[in-house]
């Protein structure tokens, strides 16, 4: 099959990121294997159920953002990338979770904005979950300090870049009008364009789905609840809590300052669904997302069309 030259840098981008799922996966396995002693199948049944239901409705959470693809793609797509966020280290998944789903959709802009709008509202449910917390359960706030810095700064500035910024260009285009001259007033005034045009493409994403969202996301997050509420026999819902709320900390400390229930259970079930979903993630590299990822880059089925790096309209004439 022909590939110019971007559709050929995709697929290679695409193999870069199965081989470093791999090595998370390798990687992985030690912990796997520590936590295999405590595995209880039939202890563990129920919650990874409830678990695998949260994940099929992230997928329809990313079918709704990305206008409604085939069942099966969307499926094999979401989760590829889940496998690689979860799995690569440090984090770095979500810098393919951005790759894959850009590649599929040949728009730079508009698939950083659908993992951009995935992301806040996480944040938001955890956010409030962490309220809730403090609220109900007497959680110290300095002890999740790290936890509610993150989720505020990028609150923030997702209310600064999409609300506040694009009231304020209009200001920024007359003070570069009044203050330059010539080609530098010109190039300035792209640059505010482009950034003006960024900003709104995350309105049409949102169109008549802003309702819809909310419940998916908080659906999701009860789910996950559950499901580790389910591991507990006492407290199940301050236990549950005090998980999830860990886990997001130690995502971003070596030494989490949160004390949650680490009990073999809920060990062996963390390490189940990590090895389920790798699994699952590598088995769909090696067939049919690969398969999907080639006669994508050919049919392009859900892309808008245009270059991957352009913005959603021709920019407003400047003078």
């Amino acid at each position: 099959m022909h590939m110019d030259f971007g559709r050929k840098l995709s697929y290679w981008a695409f193999l870069g990121s199965f081989l470093v799922l791999l090595g998370g996966f390798i990687l992985f396995q030690g912990k796997f294997l520590a936590a295999r002693p405590w595995l209880d199948i039939s202890s563990l049944l129920l919650p990874f159920g409830i678990y695998v239901m949260a994940h099929m409705l992230r997928a329809v959470r990313l079918s709704l953002l990305l206008g409604g693809p085939r069942f099966r793609t969307l499926l094999v797509l979401y989760f590829y990338v889940s496998a690689c966020s979860a799995l690569i280290p440090f984090k770095l998944g979500e810098l393919v979770r951005i790759s894959e789903i850009v590649g599929w959709l040949n728009d730079f802009w508009r698939g950083l904005l659908i993992v951009w709008i995935e992301r806040l509202f996480d944040s938001v449910a955890q956010g409030i979950m962490i309220l809730l917390q403090i609220a109900f359960f007497g959680q110290d706030p300095l002890a999740v300090r790290q936890l509610i810095v993150v989720i505020g700064a990028f609150a923030f500035i997702s209310i600064l870049f999409f609300l506040v910024l694009p009231e304020q260009l209009y200001n920024l285009n007359l003070h570069i009008i009044r203050s330059y001259k010539g080609r530098k007033a010109i190039r300035l005034l792209r640059i505010v364009d482009s950034i003006y045009e960024v900003s709104q493409r995350m309105r049409p994403l949102l169109a008549g789905k802003l309702v819809s969202l909310t419940l998916l996301t908080g659906s999701i997050w009860l789910l996950e609840l559950l499901a580790l509420a389910s591991l507990f026999n006492s407290d199940p819902g301050q236990q549950a809590l005090l998980s999830l709320t860990g886990q997001f900390t130690a995502l971003m400390s070596s030494a989490p300052s949160v004390t949650f229930p680490a009990s073999s259970l809920t060990l062996a079930f963390d390490a189940m669904k990590m090895e389920a979903l790798g699994g699952v993630g590598l088995l769909l590299g090696l067939t049919l997302y690969r398969r999907l990822r080639l006669r994508g880059l050919a049919e392009r089925p859900f892309a808008s069309g245009k270059p991957f790096w352009s913005v959603s309209s021709q920019h407003r004439r400047m003078e």
